[in-house]
């Protein structure tokens, strides 16, 4: 299968600039709802690996509060269809990783400086660990964040009052080359590990077919929300410039005259 790779330097290549169904040879909306739904489910086993970790750690060096995963998509076994795979960073908690905006706006300025180099590879270069079987020509295509601060309180808040890891909340936001945003908030057990999803494009074929119960939202609806506006502001940003970052990597890959 060759994949397409779009010019961020030519009018209308950019994948934001592309009717939905273009961002994939198949031109299926089943298939493409498939792997909005991988990225859903790998960000939510993320966050709730992310909570035992960070609980497991919270007196002994304790983990940040904030976790990227870095998706990309491949070839999968079924022709036509894409497997999703992640890299995915997480930090020691400090200051430099208190602050989400901050944390995405400086990571921002920095993939910014790599944008059309060829030995820039987010995988390597961002990453401290990556998905077994995530193949080299694999191609970016999303952001994600994994969050134990949620709507309810901070992760210190949480620590202090809940009576383990199952009583944690987080959060997942995700951004898409194909601009689709998505927001899981996961509850823990005591609220029967409830999940509010919210989605610019859709996770199905059909409501009927969801795997998950999910509402949609409009992009200016989550960029304007109050609680996830500003991150989603920098994680759009961080997103472009991955995805004209790894441009560059798969373009010098790619055969001569291909």
């Amino acid at each position: 299968m060759t994949t397409r790779i779009p010019d961020p330097h030519v009018p209308g290549s950019h994948p934001f600039d592309q009717p939905e169904s273009a961002l994939f040879a198949a031109h299926d909306l089943k298939r493409e709802a498939d792997l909005r739904q991988q990225a859903l489910e790998r960000l939510r086993y993320m966050n709730i690996q992310h909570t035992m970790h960070a609980w497991d750690h919270r007196y002994r060096d304790p983990i940040a509060s904030y976790g990227l995963a870095f998706l990309f998509a491949q070839p999968a076994p079924q022709r036509n269809w894409h497997s999703l795979k992640a890299a995915t960073k997480l930090w020691l908690a400090g200051p430099e990783s208190r602050d989400l905006p901050r944390l995405l706006f400086d990571m921002n300025n920095a993939v910014a400086r790599e944008v059309g180099n060829p030995a820039f590879d987010v995988r390597r270069d961002l990453a401290n660990r990556v998905d077994d079987g995530m193949q080299d020509d694999a191609w970016y295509i999303g952001l994600g964040v994994s969050s134990l601060d949620t709507y309810s309180g901070r992760w210190e808040e949480a620590c202090a009052t809940a009576d383990g890891h199952s009583n944690v909340p987080g959060v997942a936001r995700i951004v898409m080359i194909d601009s689709a945003m998505l927001v899981c908030d996961r509850r823990g057990v005591m609220d029967f590990n409830a999940l509010a999803i919210r989605s610019t494009h859709s996770l199905s074929a059909s409501l009927l077919d969801s795997p998950y119960p999910w509402t949609g939202a409009s992009a200016d609806e989550l960029r304007t929300d109050p609680i996830h506006g500003t991150v989603f502001r920098w994680m759009e940003e961080l997103n472009l410039n991955l995805w004209r970052a790894d441009n560059a990597r798969l373009a010098s890959h790619r055969p001569s005259g291909g």
